[in-house]
């Protein structure tokens, strides 16, 4: 609703009135007769008058009339017929003693270290009671989320609502020596230092020729007559081939277990693994028709590669952490646990084998054992895929985890026609500053295996 302060124009039966809105300049009005009590002529049809009032006072000596007008085609207000009282500003009533608290909760979140655990190793190579931190210890991290209450913008009470790990702990792993140095036999004091190895003296080989003078319990000195030579025993003649460092699969699972976030992290996924063996790979793996099983599957990264081929594939690895971080990732995929010595599959029931880079570790006499298992679960024409490290001779080394043996292409060509294969690609990658030489090997089981 608008007011509007008409004044008199002056000047005869037409008298000119000009209306001013308290805000502002209105359009100007005539009307044939200003002196009546009808007003509402002096406005316009587009107008119509709610309320007429005198004028508000000194300040108004020129106006002869305020008009309260609306548009034709809205309401008067209800309120428009009575003179309008000015309606006192409310005043701020004081605080009251019991007023409501303002009660709000909110989540917030916390970032926590998770501390690393520690795991021992024996080492035969090191001497009875020496550490050696062999990988060193990473905390982890997590994140906790609370629900917060706050009183009045005061925290008053939190309680966590969930967490969870961004970062896996790798755990250290301390090598402990087991290595017990030489002692001489009870009956004798002194020296006892064999010339050769000798019986006489813990890991000795028997082979002894002498001994240096060294004075008998009891008795004076004397010289020591020489023992006759004893046949070294096979065992012994092995212990000194070169992949003589042999470890158990117990060993292996413990081992990667120890560093199983830290592997996840530089090697769980396919992009890790060289583009030329991807292809090779893919190649003699997904295009045959039914079960591949990818043994040693890690953290399940090759296993889930192969199902987006559409392979029917399965992974399977002796390490818990691994097994349940692939379950994890790759919810839509099979893994299990288990060992490739004794893989529980029906003879000649799987198309293919991935075996990448999961035969290093094995002592090269437990090697034709493994690849005959192998060949029982292929059906004929059925084809393993092999990754290992390459070399000019079967050789064991220190790998970052625990000790691992690379083979010749030639040797593990040999080994795989041994148990009924036929090789029939391999590519090879020369080593760097960075990485050893690398060599990645397809054979198909042999049709009257």
């Amino acid at each position: 609703m608008y007011r509007l302060a008409v004044t008199d124009g002056g000047g005869g039966d037409d008298h000119e009135f000009r209306a001013r809105l308290g805000v502002g300049d209105f359009d100007t009005m005539t009307s044939r007769d200003a002196s009546g009590e009808d007003r509402s002529q002096l406005v316009d049809s587009n107008w119509k008058v709610c309320r007429q009032d005198p004028p508000a006072g000194p300040s108004e000596r020129d106006v002869s009339v305020v008009l309260y007008v609306v548009k034709n085609k809205e309401t008067c207000p209800a309120t428009a017929s009575a003179s309008p009282t000015a309606t006192p500003p409310p005043s701020a009533s004081p605080p009251s003693a019991s007023a409501t608290p303002v009660v709000e909760t909110r989540q917030v979140t916390e970032t926590v270290a998770v501390p690393f655990d520690e795991r021992t190793v024996d080492d035969p190579s090191l001497p009875a009671g020496t550490r050696v931190v062999r990988t060193a210890g990473v905390a982890g991290e997590k994140t906790i989320t609370y629900e917060v209450t706050l009183v009045d913008g005061v925290e008053s009470a939190r309680k966590p609502i969930g967490e969870a790990v961004t970062r896996q702990p790798v755990t250290q792993v301390v090598a402990v020596g087991t290595k017990r140095q030489p002692s001489c036999d009870p009956n004798y004091s002194g020296a006892c230092v064999p010339i050769a190895s000798d019986v006489d003296c813990a890991g000795g080989s028997g082979n002894g020729p002498a001994y240096v003078q060294g004075p008998r319990a009891g008795h004076r000195h004397r010289h020591l007559r020489p023992r006759p030579r004893r046949q070294r025993s096979r065992l012994r003649v092995a212990a000194r081939h070169p992949y003589s460092r042999a470890v158990d699969v117990e060993q292996v699972r413990d081992a990667y277990a120890s560093v199983a976030g830290l592997y996840i992290e530089l090697f769980g996924t396919s992009g890790a693994v060289h583009g030329d063996d991807l292809a090779l790979i893919e190649r003699h793996l997904s295009k045959r028709p039914g079960t591949v099983l990818d043994l040693g599957c890690g953290p399940g990264h090759l296993t889930d590669h192969l199902r987006s081929l559409g392979v029917d594939a399965i992974g399977i690895d002796l390490v818990p952490e691994f097994i349940a971080h692939a379950k994890a990732t790759h919810p839509d995929g099979d893994y299990r646990l288990g060992s490739m010595t004794d893989l529980g599959v029906p003879d000649r029931s799987v198309a293919g084998i991935l075996a990448y880079y999961s035969l290093i570790h094995l002592p090269p006499p437990d090697l034709d054992a493994v690849l005959a298992e192998f060949r029982r679960v292929l059906e004929p024409g059925g084809t393993v895929v092999v990754g290992f490290v390459d070399g000019d001779e079967v050789a064991a080394f220190d790998h970052k985890v625990i000790t691992a043996y690379r083979w010749s292409v030639g040797e593990f060509s040999e080994r795989l026609a041994r148990a009924g294969f036929t090789a029939v690609e391999h590519l090879r990658r020369p080593g760097d500053d960075t990485q050893r030489p690398q060599a990645t090997m397809a054979a198909v089981a042999s049709v009257a295996g």
